[in-house]
């Protein structure tokens, strides 16, 4: 994979946890498979290491630092996108739309993530 492309993938990525990461992560809506969206961040985490490698006070004085540290967080996240059944679908997605009041699906919200 190239870098490029690994880049894209983490960015798509990191734009759609930045709008609202949902409380059950339904993998249909990630940018590319799990697999494929890990293979992107090494690639692009690798890359990042090399370029902080080459030197650390201009990278961090760029701000790179920053970005690192975010890709690392949301590299962490990836697993927490899961294989929805479709008959569960709209049940996480009433979920997701609920997150404002947690209480009220905490049960729920258990009994699916353990299917």
């Amino acid at each position: 994979m190239t870098i490029e492309r690994a880049r894209d993938l983490v960015y798509s990525y990191a734009d759609s946890l930045a709008d609202k990461k949902p409380l059950i992560g339904d993998a249909s809506i990630l940018p590319c498979s799990r697999t494929e969206l890990r293979i992107a961040f090494q690639v692009y985490l690798s890359w990042m290491y090399s370029e902080r490698a080459k030197n650390p006070s201009e990278f961090e004085a760029n701000g790179y630092g920053q970005t690192l540290r975010a890709a690392e967080s949301c590299y962490c996240m990836v697993d927490d996108f899961h294989d929805i059944a479709l008959q569960d679908k709209a049940d996480v997605e009433r979920i997701n739309a609920s997150i404002a009041a947690p209480s009220d699906i905490g049960a729920e919200a258990l009994e699916l993530m353990r299917k």
